[in-house]
């Protein structure tokens, strides 16, 4: 084999064995039995019987079952280089928290934004946050004005809500009465969501706070649009304290 080939399987974690077996299967688009990438690869049949199951634990082979035998089949280089954009994605999401570090020495961040992209960038800190938290309930819970957010986004159905319920994120919000116009402020159970109303009177609130894992947003809906993150545990969880004291009624 090529080293310049080898080098790069290297990188894939293969070894030199693991990469020829897996050349061997490449072109045979019918697959291969295990005799016939011994004889292909001129490895003995005992280390090609391991060297495929590590081929099929990493993913660069699959199995499909012919008669009272197996062959095997090379996954294609598209499909492995997909998956590991994936991976690096998913590495690319994670790395802002590895880079924060935790405890009580963990810097307070604040992110400000402004107008509808900002919004939308804040919006994905949501997502993000809630999609890596360890916590086994996942919530978002809201401070909310409802009619001014869906001035601002008409299609939050499709932009926000069935991503959160897609995710299985549950959501509470407390709004003023005004805002029970909005198609998306009920409390269907398949919407996984819980709204309580309080006179406008008694509530007239022009913006939004949201309360998620570790951080809260804050937003005003109306111009001029913008807010910021604030990333701190004690206050996320004091502003939570805070919206459960009203949510109970007491």
């Amino acid at each position: 084999m090529r080293r310049d080939f080898l080098q790069i399987f290297n990188q894939f974690g293969l070894k030199e064995k693991e990469a020829r077996v897996y050349m061997a299967c490449l072109p045979h688009t019918g697959g291969l039995h295990t005799h016939e990438i011994t004889t292909l690869t001129k490895i003995s049949r005992s280390t090609v019987d391991v060297t495929v199951e590590r081929l099929l634990e990493r993913r660069f082979l699959r199995r499909v079952k012919s008669g009272a035998r197996y062959k095997f089949f090379a996954e294609v280089p598209d499909t492995i280089l997909q998956r590991q954009q994936k991976t690096m994605d998913d590495f690319a999401e994670l790395a802002p928290f590895l880079l924060k570090g935790s405890g009580d020495f963990a810097a307070t961040e604040i992110l400000s934004f402004e107008g509808k992209q900002g919004l939308q960038k804040a919006y994905d800190d949501i997502f993000l946050r809630l999609k890596h938290t360890q916590t086994k309930e996942k919530e978002l819970i809201e401070f909310t004005n409802g009619v001014g957010v869906l001035a601002l986004y008409p299609d939050i159905e499709q932009q926000f809500v069935k991503k959160r319920i897609a995710m299985k994120v549950s959501y509470r919000g407390i709004a003023p009465t005004s805002a029970n116009k909005v198609k998306t402020f009920d409390n269907k159970k398949e919407g996984l969501r819980e709204i309580k109303f309080i006179d406008d009177t008694l509530f007239p609130f022009k913006s939004v706070i949201s309360i998620y894992v570790d951080s809260v947003m804050i937003f005003s809906p109306h111009k001029p649009v913008g807010g910021c993150v604030i990333r701190n545990p004690h206050i996320a969880d004091s502003l939570r304290a805070l919206f459960n004291l009203v949510w109970s009624g007491r």
